[in-house]
């Protein structure tokens, strides 16, 4: 038994610098055979085609693994070549992406599909360094296509694959800072498949879904917990080390539903900036000391103009975005005539609650549209 972390830790620096030594061969080949035998059948493992592996890794950035299988299908029923994709309207890009999240990836995949269409002639990019080229593709997504379709040998880094080897190699540096995530892309480098850099890579991947999760580690499941320092000392809840963050800011934000008619006024935002593009009820951060309806009644005067008293709020939501965790409450006014003056905002339109739900907007919004739809 080893006695101490600092040994095991001289030890896995000692074997980073060679390839193909006896604990790498080991770990790796007991990696892919347990991938091979045990891996979930998920519908984008039955292709080698880049353009469906790379759709299929940014729907999964901070998305379900369940939720992915039923939009996968689905986007590519819409957009099944990547041609498709670069004829499609963005607007319709994004309205295929609603409930996905993160509305960036969606505008970086059609602009992403442009350019393989004028730079690549449609011929989908396999290889690592072109690959890094389109917009919104990373290390990690680059890495991931170029492995996975053409099988070149860089490894992949995602959240999965930095708690397996921080845990493989004990390491006691933040994962989530520069000089952690050096060391694990050369750990990495060095356990490689040189043979099968797609099955390790996605065998590294499903490891972290399936076995080498976060809390309670299935260790007795695991195929290489005999090369895990972590586990040897029995410390495996102590990894990975992570840097201090700051706690999350509370905001309050305002939404107001302006109704005319059966219908409710939609704004849309510039195209840059946060939610680039996207349709919204007028929105805005409120003063949670001031009276509620006062603050709602102010932030319609500011976004457009128009003299209104919101009652409410009717209902509210709360999310995280950047380190923000906003309570968003909706008010609604009714309103019989005037038109928006708009000071921040590039567009408005006053909408049935059904078209609302038709045009791209946020996931929030999206639920406040369909609040709107089952009370008006």
């Amino acid at each position: 038994m080893v006695d101490s972390a600092n040994a095991f830790q001289s030890l896995t620096t000692a074997m980073t610098k060679t390839r193909h030594g006896p604990e790498q061969d080991s770990f790796r080949r007991s990696l892919v055979e347990w991938y091979r035998a045990h891996r979930r059948d998920l519908p984008w493992r039955q292709t080698r085609d880049p353009y469906r592996i790379w759709l299929s890794e940014v729907m999964l950035q901070q998305t379900t693994v369940a939720t992915v299988e039923t939009r996968w299908g689905e986007f590519l029923a819409k957009f099944p070549t990547v041609d498709a994709l670069a004829n499609a309207g963005e607007e319709d890009v994004i309205a295929a992406w609603r409930g996905l999240g993160y509305y960036r990836r969606a505008r970086n995949l059609h602009a992403a599909a442009r350019r393989v269409v004028s730079n690549h002639r449609s011929n989908f990019p396999t290889k690592f360094i072109d690959l890094r080229d389109l917009p919104g593709v990373g290390e990690y997504t680059a890495a991931a296509v170029a492995s996975i379709a053409a099988d070149e040998a860089v490894p992949v880094l995602d959240a999965n694959v930095r708690r397996v080897m921080a845990r493989v190699l004990a390491l006691d540096k933040p994962v989530d800072q520069e000089g952690g995530l050096r060391i694990l892309r050369e750990a990495l480098s060095a356990y490689l498949d040189q043979d099968a850099p797609g099955d390790f890579n996605q065998g590294m991947m499903e490891l972290g879904a399936t076995v080498c999760l976060p809390r309670e580690p299935r260790c007795h499941s695991c195929p290489v917990s005999a090369h895990c320092r972590a586990h040897l000392l029995r410390k495996e809840n102590e990894f990975p080390v992570l840097a201090p963050r700051a706690p999350l800011e509370g905001v309050s934000e305002y939404a107001i539903a302006l109704v005319r008619r059966g219908r409710t006024l939609w704004v849309k935002r510039p195209q840059s900036g946060s939610f680039s593009g996207m349709w919204e009820l007028p929105r805005g951060e409120a003063d949670p000391t001031r009276p509620p309806e006062d603050e709602a009644a102010r932030i319609v005067r500011e976004l457009t103009g128009m003299s209104t008293k919101p009652k409410g709020p009717e209902h509210s939501l709360r999310h995280v975005v950047m380190r923000r965790k906003i309570e968003l409450s909706l008010f609604v006014a009714a309103t019989r005539t005037g038109e928006a003056e708009l000071t921040r905002h590039v567009a408005a339109d006053w909408l049935t609650p059904a078209e609302a739900l038709e045009r791209p907007t946020s996931t929030t919004q999206h639920a406040l549209a369909r609040f709107l739809h089952d009370r008006l």
